[in-house]
C-alpha cells in the first residue's frame, strides 16, 4: 500500500523496501497477456477479475452486441461489467469475461486482479499524473469538470488529477494475493517498473514466471 501511494504520487514518502515482499506484482506487456493470466488465476476458486480505468465509452449499454474495450492488433475485446451482476460482480460465474471499473469494484476484494491503466494516467517530469481529458465523457465522477475549468482551471485540474490517481489506488488494491498491470502508455509502465526495481522488488520484470 505504501509503494502504491508513492508510485501514484499520493504521498511523498521515502522509497518503499519491497525486497522481501511476497505479494505478486507484475507489469504486463500486452492486454491479452494480462487477461490470460487472470483467467488462469481464476480457474481454481473464481476469485480473480479484470479492472480498468474509466477511459472507454460504455457502448454496450445501448447495444449489447458491441464490445467496450478493444486493443488494435491484439485479441483483447471485452465489455464493461456495469449492469449484469450488480453487487454480485465478484462472484458471478461469468464476470471474469467482463471488465470492472471504479464504480463496480469498491469494497470488493479477491485473490488476483488485473488492472488496465488507461490514457487518463500519464507521465510528466518523470512522475505519474492524471489526464482527465482522456477519461470517458460520461464518467459521472468527473461530472462538471469542464465547467469547473472555466471557473478555476488550476483548482479543477488538481481535483481531477487526484481523483484519477485515487481511482487507480482503489483498482490496484483489490487483490489480496497479487496485482497485475497493463498500461496503454509505455511511459507509465516504465515508471512503474522503475519504481518496483528501485524498491528492490525481485519480480519487477514483465516476463516473471508464474
Amino acid at each position: 500500500l505504501t509503494w502504491i501511494d508513492d508510485v501514484l504520487g499520493l504521498t511523498s514518502s521515502q522509497p518503499t523496501d519491497l525486497s522481501s515482499c511476497e505479494y505478486d506484482i507484475r507489469v504486463m506487456d500486452s492486454p491479452s497477456d494480462l487477461r490470460n493470466l487472470i483467467f488462469d488465476c481464476n480457474k481454481s476458486n473464481n476469485r480473480s477479475r479484470l479492472l480498468a480505468g474509466y477511459c472507454w465509452p460504455w457502448l454496450s449499454r445501448n447495444d449489447p452486441t458491441v464490445v467496450d474495450i478493444e486493443f488494435p492488433q491484439t485479441d483483447f475485446s471485452m465489455k464493461w461489467n456495469l449492469t449484469s451482476d450488480g453487487s454480485g460482480w465478484m462472484i458471478a460465474p461469468n464476470s471474469v469475461h467482463e471488465v470492472g471499473c471504479i464504480h463496480t469494484c469498491q469494497g470488493l476484494e479477491g485473490d488476483y486482479f488485473g488492472v488496465i491503466i488507461g490514457p487518463d494516467l500519464a507521465v510528466e517530469d518523470g512522475v505519474l499524473v492524471g489526464s482527465p481529458e482522456n477519461r470517458a465523457s460520461h464518467d459521472k465522477s468527473l461530472q462538471g469538470f469542464k465547467s469547473a475549468l472555466k471557473a478555476n482551471e488550476t483548482e479543477a485540474q488538481a481535483k481531477a488529477d487526484r481523483l484519477i490517481r485515487n481511482t487507480y489506488r482503489t483498482l490496484m488494491t483489490r487483490g489480496m494475493l497479487g496485482t497485475f498491470i497493463y498500461c496503454t502508455d509505455p511511459a507509465v509502465a516504465a515508471v512503474i517498473r522503475s519504481s518496483l526495481a528501485s524498491s528492490g522488488y525481485e519480480g519487477a520484470l514483465a516476463d516473471r514466471t508464474a
